[in-house]
């Protein structure tokens, strides 16, 4: 065969075929042949000992190159911009550790405490003032279960009918079952000096409890119970 330029060949690959072989020369081994999968193998593994060498940056430790990900990148701020993986913080542009995790990871179904200021009335509308420290209701919210525990102290009141104390959410179904229900209230009766069980009910659409009991100044009541609701 004439002597000719690699570039003066008539054939032209665009891939190396499997049985390919390339001519390499050296000192030690002289003039010999390699076959495409073992001159594979040799680069990969030169690549894998010693990545600095061949400008691939590793991601932490030398374990994972950059340039495997197809980033394209030789530093880890690089990469994850070329990635999109945002920083993690609180700040503009940064996700918290826990940005990309369900409301179900800390609190199951969305549970919600809240604190609510209770007003009062009795069933005409007229005017139950509780104290300033005893009129709010500690509320514990899980999807449609509304628990609420509180002690509220009459303060002044001309009240002449059962007393009435609103609810922090509006009293709901629950499935194809009514809302409606009862509970029983702890009352401390001021005039007579005794301690009661009263009787309360809540009805579906209404925000109020209603105590069968008609309250006086420094009646107490101690609450505790569950109700559902559609809020």
């Amino acid at each position: 065969m004439a002597d000719i330029r690699i570039k003066d060949l008539a054939n032209t690959a665009t891939s190396v075929p499997a049985d390919a072989y390339e001519v390499i020369d050296s000192a030690s081994g002289g003039t010999e042949k390699i076959s495409r999968d073992n001159k594979r193998i040799d680069m990969a593994a030169a690549f894998v000992a010693d990545p600095a060498t061949y400008n691939l940056a590793p991601l932490s430790g030398g374990a994972v190159e950059l340039a495997k990900g197809g980033t394209g990148a030789t530093t880890v701020g690089t990469a994850k911009t070329n990635l999109q993986i945002p920083d993690i913080g609180t700040g503009a542009n940064e996700v918290p550790l826990c940005g990309f995790l369900g409301s179900g990871a800390f609190r199951e179904n969305d549970c919600i405490v809240t604190e609510h200021t209770s007003v009062g009335t009795d069933a005409g509308g007229v005017a139950v003032n509780f104290y300033a420290n005893n009129t709010k209701l500690y509320c514990v919210k899980n999807g449609p279960v509304v628990s609420v525990t509180g002690r509220l102290m009459v303060q002044t009141t001309s009240a002449t009918n059962q007393l009435r104390f609103t609810l922090p959410y509006v009293v709901g179904d629950f499935g194809n079952a009514s809302g409606n229900g009862f509970a029983s209230v702890g009352i401390l009766d001021s005039s007579a000096g005794t301690y009661t069980a009263g009787y309360a009910t809540f009805e579906e659409g209404n925000d109020y409890v209603q105590v069968r009991h008609t309250p006086e100044a420094n009646d107490e009541y101690y609450i505790s119970f569950t109700y559902h609701t559609n809020a």
